[in-house]
């Protein structure tokens, strides 16, 4: 099963036509730059995951290396037992549960797909997206006789049910992102709006 992030982007695409009109930057840099913003904000606010803890613990009980290797460095070779070894697999259970790397690593692939610009400063992307490799990004920048970008981004989803799950955080994330910049370029243009008012008062 695929989920994908499927929001309503009119508004965003508005704002970039406003944001185009007063930016110093070209065009293709600014369209390019907004759009990697907005990936990187719909990262920055994914919510926490609800993922199946069956499937989780079977994915390590399938990789029992994985989970000694923890132990190993934790309490040396031969410092630890098959209950420590339960233990440890909780916590990492635990932790895999409450993670948010797995769905924000499609953003992030995504985002590292636009190259940083004039637009949009350089950002401190995790490298952790290379860890899941069922996560595919494929994002189209805007370019001189193509001034529009987009991304297709989908992560894998055990089940139905799970894919929906994941979708509706994915469309969460990435809504949040949306309303984030498109809010950071009103408030842009709003300035702009302000200084030249001020100017042509002469105050």
């Amino acid at each position: 099963m695929v989920s994908k992030a499927q929001v309503d982007r009119s508004m965003f695409d508005a704002a970039i036509r406003e944001y185009v009109k007063t930016t110093s930057k070209s065009t293709v840099d600014a369209i390019n730059g907004k759009s990697r913003d907005l990936l990187f904000k719909a990262y920055k606010n994914t919510p926490h995951s609800l993922y199946d803890r069956t499937w989780i613990e079977n994915y390590y009980r399938e990789r029992p290396k994985i989970i000694s290797a923890i132990c190993n460095k934790k309490y040396g070779r031969g410092g630890w037992n098959w209950d420590t070894w339960s233990y440890i697999l909780g916590r990492v259970i635990l932790k895999a549960m409450r993670s948010k790397s797995y769905m924000r690593s499609g953003f992030v692939k995504g985002a590292k797909q636009i190259q940083a610009t004039a637009a949009s400063k350089e950002l401190a992307l995790p490298a952790y997206a290379k860890k899941f490799t069922n996560v595919h990004a494929q994002t189209i920048i805007a370019t001189a006789s193509r001034l529009r970008t987009s991304a297709e981004v989908s992560w894998g989803g055990e089940s139905g049910m799970d894919a929906q799950r994941k979708e509706e955080m994915l469309n969460k994330a990435l809504q949040s992102g949306l309303r984030a910049v498109t809010a950071d370029i009103a408030n842009y243009l709003q300035k702009k709006l302000n200084k030249q008012a001020k100017k042509n008062s002469g105050c």
